[in-house]
């Protein structure tokens, strides 16, 4: 994955330590906001401030993996040991969200008897798939992306984007400059069209995950069919309901959206919706995604 360089939100930092000055910062946090703006930097130069390399101690797993029980139970037993130079030992586990059900159950026990050398911050850009109970036991604190239509703008200023591959861009990011920028490097615009043109409107080809998204073995690659593949069903609902087109991910493919979403009942439209919410719980969990593919494929091609 393409490295992207985010800065830390510095009002955050300066929030935290003004409670660790006043003897009031809790033992865990819970950084939750979209990829890429700015959570993991943050949760970094927190650990600068407080504590030293030595002592800050960082948990993440690769793209399309978990969080596994070992990984948790390593990193947590260092909690248990004085920090060695500095005053508080840091623990940061990123995407949360990706642990096992037993990698997590071991982390709700560390959150509930902390130890007061020890400082826990935990981030997620998917709030709602971290456990309540880890919810419950961290501060949440949530890092705010600008709005769709300031990030267009900075596109167009920063990189000389067009109006629409900016509006696609800022919308698929959802406010996100980080993650905008990574669509951006990887030409997500132009190979959405492609997808778009190939999958949605084409003839039904056996051989299309092979020949596109590299037999699904690329998960990012993939990954990133589904969330363009997503929105597009997403676009043609919102057409069939009649709402405004300034809410549009694909508004470049206004007419061929409408001229798809005309062709289903709204009713279909959501069963689609379902179809690759699933294919990309699927790929999450690291299943074969052939045959959901050409049960969406099939699904689209219905005719009302």
């Amino acid at each position: 994955m393409t490295a992207i360089t985010v800065e830390p939100h510095q009002d955050v930092v300066d929030r935290l330590l003004r409670l660790y000055r006043a003897g009031r910062l809790a033992h865990g946090y819970l950084f939750t906001g979209a990829k890429y703006v700015g959570k993991s930097e943050t949760a970094m130069a927190m650990a600068r401030e407080l504590s030293d390399p030595i002592d800050t101690h960082v948990l993440e797993c690769a793209f399309g993996e978990k969080i596994k029980i070992d990984e948790v139970r390593e990193i947590l037993g260092l909690m248990g040991l004085r920090p060695f130079s500095a005053e508080k030992k840091v623990i940061i586990i990123k995407n949360v969200e990706l642990m096992t059900v037993e990698s997590a159950n071991i982390l709700l026990k560390t959150l509930e008897e902390p130890t007061p050398s020890s400082l826990m911050i935990l981030t997620t850009s998917v709030f709602e798939r971290v456990l309540p109970t880890i919810r419950s036991r961290c501060h949440r604190v949530h890092f705010p992306t600008p709005c769709k239509e300031v990030l267009a703008e900075q596109l167009r200023s920063l990189y000389h984007e067009d109006t629409s591959s900016a509006h696609f861009l800022s919308a698929l990011a959802e406010g996100s400059l980080g993650v905008a920028q990574h669509y951006r490097e990887r030409g997500l615009f132009e190979r959405k069209n492609h997808w778009i043109s190939q999958f949605v409107f084409g003839p039904s080809d056996p051989d299309f995950a092979k020949k596109e998204l590299k037999d699904l073995k690329d998960k990012e690659l993939t990954k990133e069919f589904l969330d363009v593949l997503l929105s597009w069903v997403r676009d043609a609902a919102l057409i069939y309901s009649g709402v405004a087109d300034d809410h549009l991910i694909h508004l470049d493919r206004r007419d061929e959206l409408e001229q798809f979403a005309r062709r289903f009942h709204f009713d279909d439209l959501a069963e689609i919706y379902d179809e690759v919410i699933l294919a990309q719980k699927m790929l999450a969990d690291n299943l074969n995604l052939k045959l959901p593919l050409l049960i969406i494929k099939e699904k689209m091609s219905w005719v009302s």
